[in-house]
């Protein structure tokens, strides 16, 4: 289905100090979002409304961002009563699952068009690398979260960082999601984001590549038995298509920019072309939507080995040498390491589905 994203940041402050957050650093300032939330409702509907939103996407998400948007949940429930009669509008919002006793009563209003997605980064990374501001660990505060959303069948995933020096934890992190496969079905995915900040991949290489061929392994014979994977690793999601024609992030001031990670970046206002409270708001939306819709992919891009890539725009652009800021934006070969990461991914993948496929003719997956 073909969706529009409109990113809504709440807040920019959060209760948890996770290591590797790229917004650890950031202080939070105040928001005029609060003060102008009956402007903000009326400018998203205005916006929605409009017939090449209408035209061209099916459906329009409003996500919830922050920080650890949760933390204001007045602005999340506000946006939810305004629009929990269009059917058109899903929502969506991530967090940290430690606020789920109030998020969901305003869930439940919508229940069937509300996504959740929860950070978990697996046992041992969680209690590691994802703690309270105050040092204390988290995983069980994640897991009592998992336990009360399934409990009222609200739609919910996980979404995990693994750094490169974490690499080596991942069999343990693989068990852990087994774990919770078992107990809330196929909605568990170990869907795995590296650094994108802080790119370690040769320094760990030999380590991660050793790993990554023992988890192919312990993924085959998942396979076997369910008939996909327990991981994104071998997925095959090849997701180069730039996010900008098909969203726009709003950050606390009312500032609008191409995606939320531009908000912490120093080029940050690159990438803010208007706000909500100018009167060409909504056709400075739709000039951006146009000089992005058309982008190509790089044909060095398309025929790449790696089955997955998942790489920050952002980044691009701070390493991109191209000038213009489409070019920019898009430079999908500025980040020679990660393509590299992404690359041994795929080689990886490609000879585990070449076996899967001949041990398929041969009858073993009937």
């Amino acid at each position: 289905m073909n969706q529009y994203t409109i990113e809504i940041t709440t807040t920019q402050a959060c209760n948890f100090g996770c290591s590797y957050c790229f917004e650890r650093d950031f202080i939070p300032t105040k928001t005029t979002l609060d003060k102008n939330i009956v402007f903000l409702l009326e400018r998203l509907d205005e916006l929605i409304h409009k017939e090449w939103i209408i035209k061209e996407f099916d459906k329009v998400q409003i996500s919830f961002w922050g920080g650890e948007p949760t933390l204001n949940l007045d602005i999340i429930d506000k946006v939810v009563e305004f629009f929990k009669d269009n059917e058109r509008i899903h929502f969506h919002v991530y967090t940290n699952g430690s606020t789920v006793d109030e998020l969901i009563p305003i869930v439940l209003k919508v229940k069937d068009r509300f996504a959740i997605q929860v950070s978990y980064d697996g046992m041992p990374v969680q209690d590691l690398r994802r703690k309270t501001k105050d040092g204390k660990p988290t995983s069980k505060i994640v897991n009592e979260a998992f336990e009360k959303l399934n409990k009222e069948e609200i739609n919910f995933s996980l979404k995990s960082t693994l750094t490169y020096e974490d690499y080596h934890y991942l069999p343990q992190i693989w068990d852990d999601f087994y774990r919770l496969r078992k107990k809330f079905g196929e909605k568990i995915l170990y869907a795995i984001t590296v650094d994108y900040h802080t790119i370690k991949f040769y320094e760990h290489k030999e380590e991660i590549e050793k790993t990554i061929i023992e988890i192919a392994q312990v993924e085959k014979e998942f396979y076997q038995k369910t008939k996909s994977f327990l991981t994104n690793l071998f997925q095959g999601a090849n997701k180069l298509t730039c996010a900008t024609e098909r969203m726009l992030t709003i950050d606390t001031y009312g500032q609008v920019y191409f995606c939320h990670g531009c908000i912490y970046s120093s080029f940050k206002d690159d990438f803010n072309y208007t706000t909500i409270f100018e009167n060409d708001f909504l056709e400075k939306v739709y000039e951006n939507y146009l000089r992005f819709k058309d982008k190509k992919i790089p044909e060095e891009c398309q025929n790449c080995v790696a089955l997955m890539c998942l790489k920050c725009n952002v980044k691009k652009y701070e390493n991109s040498s191209k000038k213009d800021v489409v070019e920019r934006w898009t430079d999908y070969t500025s980040q020679k390491e990660i393509c590299d990461y992404y690359k041994l991914l795929g080689r990886i993948g490609r000879a585990l589905l070449n076996i899967i496929e001949e041990e398929n003719n041969n009858g073993m997956y009937r």
